[in-house]
């Protein structure tokens, strides 16, 4: 799984970047692969903050996780 981020990472053009990826509560498999990624933040769909929102180049969600992120947005409004 990591290879696939870190290719998707690079045909976005934001290698050496950092990116926050979100990832639900309980995703242990897809936070495994991922946290050793430098440039990688992690943060779950129920805990976005400014800090982590503004100070990131590119947020990145995985395809399966869709849903969760559109909910999470509409939240903001």
């Amino acid at each position: 799984m990591e290879w696939v981020l870190a290719s998707s990472i690079k045909s976005m053009g934001l290698t050496g970047k950092k990116i926050v990826l979100f990832v639900p509560f309980g995703d242990e498999k897809s936070i495994n692969a991922f946290r050793n990624i430098p440039q990688v933040t992690i943060v779950l769909f129920d805990q976005p903050n400014a800090y982590h929102l503004v100070n990131a180049h590119g947020w990145v969600f995985l395809k399966k996780d869709t849903d969760l992120f559109k909910n999470m947005v509409a939240q903001w409004n």
